[in-house]
């Protein structure tokens, strides 16, 4: 078991990206707990335990799920340095779009509620984000509970 408390707090993209690089090349076998502020990170990891990624590719390029919407409710005052557990969840999907609710406990006591909104899209190379339908393998995975 290895744990890390934050191990991205103070790394730019690049360097975040190379330390995540290196953890799922080397958590076979192994149970890796962490910690992260970056509610980025908790989105990442939810989908990696479905065996997605936030970004994707298919035979027409590369397609993901930009951020359209995040609000977060809190029902008690948290310090900055306490430590939050997220719970994600998938809400709903409309074919183009997933609404995550977030449950935010501190010390196993509910500390906030919220919603992120997402939105299926391509990246083409040459051009801007269009939304596209989200792809049946995609919908599945999301429904899965992870083993």
């Amino acid at each position: 078991m290895i744990l890390l408390d934050e191990p991205t707090a103070g790394l730019d993209v690049a360097s975040r990206t190379y330390l995540w690089d290196i953890l799922k090349k080397y958590k076979k076998d192994k149970i890796i707990i962490l910690t992260t502020h970056y509610m980025e990170e908790a989105e990442h990891e939810f989908m990696r335990t479905r065996g997605l990624s936030v970004v994707m590719h298919d035979d027409k390029g590369a397609f993901g799920f930009p951020k359209m919407s995040a609000k977060c409710d809190f029902s008690r005052p948290v310090r900055q340095e306490q430590v939050l557990d997220i719970e994600l969840t998938v809400n709903s999907d409309d074919g183009k779009t997933i609404a995550y609710d977030c449950q935010f406990h501190c010390e196993g006591q509910p500390v906030a509620k919220g919603q992120l909104r997402v939105a299926c899209c391509r990246f083409p190379q040459d051009g801007l984000p269009y939304p596209i339908p989200i792809p049946d393998d995609v919908c599945a995975a999301l429904e899965k509970v992870p083993s």
